[in-house]
C-alpha cells in the first residue's frame, strides 16, 4: 500500500503498532484518510479483517470508511471487516446474546414512533402531568449516561414521577420482548457485566478497534469501548475537542481530554496541517478557540496561502442584520449569477431564524429552514398568534378552538364540539356560544367565562393602544402561556428555549415598521 499520499504525522498514526492511540485531528486535516489507511495497513500486516472493528456515528460515515478501505486493499482482502455505527454494533451483539437477558423468543426493535406511543401509554397509566416528549427525553438522557431506572439520582431534576415512568417504560418494553434505540448500547453492557463468557467472546472477536469522532462519545459508548479493548488495548480513536458540540445529547468532551488517563501508555499524534481552508480562515478560527479552558493545545496551518480576507457587517439589531444579509445575497446572485443553492445562513439558536425568514419573505428570496421547525411553525408561536387573532377577530373560529384549552380550562374537544353545534343551530359565533355557556359543568363554565373576559379585555386594549410589545407581554402572562410552558417541560433548558422563542416574537412587535396612518 502506497503511503506517499500521507504527510509525516498521518504516516506516524497509520504505522502505529500495538497499544492505545489518540489522533487529535483538527478540521480538514485528513482524519478519515488516517482511519482508512490504518485499517489497510493492519490488513497488509496480516491482521485478519474479521478481527478489526471500525466505529462511526452515522451510517454514511461508516459506508465511506468501508468503501475507502476496499479501494486501498481490494474487496476480497477486506471481507469480514466490521465497519458500523455504535448502535449497529449493539444490535449485532444483542441479536446474538439476547437469550442471556432471559427473554422468551426473539427481540424486536422499537421505532421512534413506537417509543412515543409507549411513553404516552406510560404517562396515561401513571396519570402524570408531564409532556410525553419530555419524559422520553429524560429516559433517553439517562440511558446514554449508562444509568438504569433504579440508579437515576434523586437530584438534578429527576423527580420520583419521572423515575417511576422510566421503570414502567422499561417493564413494558421487556414484556413486549422489545428494545429501543438507546437500549442497543445499554443492554450489551448489562450482558457483558453479568456473563463472563459473552464478554470474553466479543473481546476475542475484535483485536483492533478504531473510532471516528471520539469527542462525540457518551458515557455508555465509552464503557462499551473500554470493555471491548480490555484484553487487547489496541484502541485507536480520532477526534478533536474543538469540535465537541454534542454535549446536549449526552456527549462528554472530557472523554477525549482524559484519554491517556483512561488508557495508560497511550500515544498521541497531532494532525495540524489543514487541507480545506485558507490561512486567514484558520487564524480567525484559532483566535476564537484558543482561549477555551481545558482544550488541548494545537494550531492548524495550511500550505494554501492567506486567501481572501474575511468580511463582516455591523448591524443595529437582528432585523437590520437580516436585511443586510438578504441584500448581500441578492447582490451576489445578480452580480455573479449564482444560484440560490450557493447561499447558506448559519445562526446560533433556533429563535434567531425569525428575522431572516421575514427578511427573505419580504425580498422574495426562496429559502428553507434546515434541522429545525420554522419560527412561525413552533407551537408556542402558533398559540400566541392564535390568541392575537382571536382577540382582534371575534369570528375567527379556528384560532379560538386552538387556544380554548391552552392552558387547560375544561374546554376539551367534546365540550367544544357541543358548543360548535349550538352555535350553528342558533346562528351565532363560537365566541357568543362560549359567552352563553351557562349549562356547562362548573369548571368548563368558569373557563369559558375567563377566556371570553380575557379576549374582550385585550380587544379593547389593542383598539385603544395598538399592538405593543408590553401589551403582548401582558397577554402572555394573563393568558397563562408562560406558566403553560413552565409546566409542560421538566428541563430548565427546554423551558428557556421556548420562552426565548416567545420573547423573540415580542421583540418583533418593536421591530415592525410603523406607518403614519391607521
Amino acid at each position: 500500500m502506497d503511503l506517499s499520499a500521507l504527510n509525516e504525522r498521518q504516516r506516524e498514526a497509520v504505522l502505529h503498532g500495538e497499544g492505545p492511540l489518540l489522533v487529535l485531528a483538527g478540521a480538514g486535516s485528513g482524519k478519515t484518510r488516517v482511519i482508512t489507511y490504518r485499517i489497510g495497513h493492519l490488513i497488509e500486516r496480516g491482521v485478519p479483517p474479521e478481527r478489526i472493528l471500525a466505529l462511526s456515528f452515522t451510517n454514511k460515515a461508516a459506508r465511506e470508511v468501508a468503501e475507502r478501505v476496499q479501494d486501498l486493499v481490494g474487496k476480497r482482502r477486506s471481507e469480514g471487516l466490521t465497519v458500523s455505527t455504535f448502535h449497529a454494533l449493539g444490535l449485532q451483539i444483542l441479536r446474538a446474546e439476547v437469550r442471556r437477558l432471559g427473554w422468551r423468543g426473539g427481540m424486536s426493535l422499537h421505532t421512534e414512533s413506537d417509543q412515543r406511543a409507549l411513553v404516552r401509554q406510560v404517562v396515561r397509566e401513571l396519570g402524570l402531568k408531564a409532556d410525553p416528549a419530555e419524559v422520553q427525553a429524560f429516559i433517553g438522557y439517562w440511558k446514554n449516561q449508562g444509568v438504569g431506572p433504579d440508579q437515576v439520582p434523586v437530584s438534578g431534576g429527576a423527580s420520583s414521577a419521572l423515575r417511576r415512568a422510566y421503570r414502567v417504560y422499561q417493564d413494558l418494553l421487556r414484556a413486549q420482548n422489545a428494545v429501543d434505540f438507546d437500549d442497543l448500547l445499554l443492554l450489551p453492557l448489562e450482558i457483558f457485566r453479568d456473563h463472563d463468557d459473552a464478554r470474553l467472546f466479543w473481546q476475542e472477536r475484535f483485536h483492533y478497534v478504531l473510532v471516528d469522532e471520539y469527542q462525540d462519545t457518551n458515557p455508555v459508548q465509552f464503557e462499551l469501548l473500554r470493555v471491548l479493548a480490555a484484553r487487547r488495548p489496541n484502541l485507536t480513536v480520532v477526534g478533536d475537542d474543538d469540535q465537541a458540540i454534542y454535549g446536549w445529547r449526552g456527549a462528554r468532551v472530557e472523554l477525549i481530554l482524559r484519554f491517556e488517563e483512561h488508557f495508560p501508555g497511550a500515544r498521541v499524534v497531532l494532525l495540524e496541517e489543514n487541507y480545506r481552508s485558507t490561512a486567514t480562515v484558520l487564524e480567525a478560527a484559532h483566535a476564537v478557540v484558543a482561549h477555551i479552558d481545558g482544550r488541548r493545545p494545537k494550531k492548524l496551518w495550511t500550505r494554501a496561502g492567506p486567501g481572501r480576507p474575511l468580511g463582516w457587517i455591523e448591524a443595529a439589531d437582528g432585523r437590520d442584520e437580516a436585511e443586510q444579509v438578504a441584500s448581500e445575497i441578492l447582490a451576489e446572485r445578480f452580480r455573479r449569477r449564482r444560484p440560490w443553492s450557493d447561499f447558506a445562513v448559519l445562526y446560533r439558536t433556533n429563535a434567531q431564524s425569525r428575522p431572516f425568514e421575514e427578511a427573505f419573505r419580504a425580498q422574495g428570496i426562496p429559502h428553507r429552514v434546515v434541522g429545525s421547525t420554522r419560527f412561525y411553525d413552533r407551537k408556542e408561536v402558533r398559540d400566541l398568534l392564535a390568541y392575537l387573532k382571536a382577540v382582534v377577530n371575534p369570528r375567527d373560529e379556528a384560532s379560538l378552538i386552538r387556544i380554548a384549552n391552552v392552558p387547560k380550562r375544561g374546554l376539551g374537544p367534546k365540550t367544544l364540539l357541543g358548543l360548535q353545534e349550538r352555535a350553528r343551530r342558533e346562528g351565532i359565533s363560537l365566541r357568543q356560544a362560549l359567552r352563553r355557556a351557562e349549562d356547562l359543568a362548573p369548571h368548563a363554565r368558569a373557563g369559558a367565562q375567563t377566556l371570553v373576559a380575557l379576549l374582550d379585555r385585550y380587544g379593547r386594549r389593542f383598539r385603544q393602544e395598538g399592538l405593543t410589545s408590553q401589551g403582548l407581554r401582558d397577554l402572555i402572562e394573563d393568558a397563562g402561556l408562560r406558566a403553560e410552558v413552565e409546566a409542560a417541560y421538566r428541563s430548565p433548558k427546554a423551558v428557556a428555549r421556548r420562552l426565548e422563542v416567545l420573547a423573540e416574537l415580542v421583540e418583533s412587535v418593536d421591530d415592525a415598521p410603523r406607518s403614519g396612518g391607521r
